[in-house]
């Protein structure tokens, strides 16, 4: 599978795909249009080769993020299965890419597999980062 082959799929399956590059996707649910070319999602992901892996980047909690590395035909199943769960529970795309993500296994054989780029599904990795902490203050007291 190609990045062009995943942008297609992905947008067969609804979503907004614009390339970033050759190596990246940035992929919504929906895009907000707010004036002067400007377009804003609340529902985004990213897709991306880093050091010839592949890598897509779900929101989690506050700023944190959460990843999945794995072939490019096994992310592009869990992008669709991120999106339908959204879509079905109508909930933040944080909930449905933990939940998502949580029962992934990519060392399930896809009809993709094996891939033109000889990268299957072992050594798939999932982590989540955590964002910066901010200095919150305490209201509790009176």
């Amino acid at each position: 599978m190609s990045l062009r082959d995943a942008q297609a799929r992905l947008q067969g399956a609804g979503l907004y795909v614009s390339a970033q590059d050759d190596e990246s996707l940035f992929i919504a649910g929906s895009i907000n249009e707010v004036g002067n070319g400007i377009n804003l999602s609340q529902d985004a992901c990213t897709l991306f080769r880093e050091h010839g892996r592949w890598v897509v980047v779900f929101p989690a909690e506050g700023s944190a993020t959460r990843e999945a590395e794995g072939s490019l035909p096994d992310l592009v199943a869990l992008i669709e299965d991120v999106y339908h769960r959204y879509r079905k529970t109508g909930g933040p795309l944080k909930d449905s890419a933990a939940a998502a993500v949580e029962g992934w296994n990519p060392e399930r054989p896809s009809a993709d597999q094996p891939n033109d780029e000889g990268n299957g599904a072992g050594g798939t990795t999932i982590a989540v980062e955590k964002g910066p902490e901010y200095p919150t203050e305490d209201r509790s007291r009176t």
